[in-house]
């Protein structure tokens, strides 16, 4: 067993992957997708901030990057959801 097999993984990287995901299924929730985005975002900055500095403790940084990658597509998507509902409310209001 090499020593980059002992190295535990980063805390907050999987669980930021985790609420990514959450907010990316849930999207078209209102509110839901959004805040399910931020949660990753922020764990993922925070894993990323803290294998900056215990670089050589942790491992992840790919997992820490795939969170906070969810959680801005879940935002965006949530975001884009929210102008396609508003766009169609206009519609139907305006005939």
């Amino acid at each position: 067993m090499s020593k980059e097999d002992s190295k535990p993984s980063i805390p907050g990287a999987g669980s930021s992957v985790l609420w990514g995901l959450v907010g990316l299924v849930l999207f078209a929730v209102p509110l839901v997708g959004v805040a399910c985005g931020i949660v990753a975002i922020v764990k993922a900055q925070k894993a990323r901030a803290l294998l900056q500095d215990c670089q050589e403790e942790y491992l992840g940084e790919a997992t820490a990057r795939l969170g906070f990658r969810l959680g801005v597509t879940a935002v965006i998507f949530a975001h884009l959801c929210y102008l396609v509902v508003a766009a169609w409310l206009r519609m139907g209001m305006v005939s």
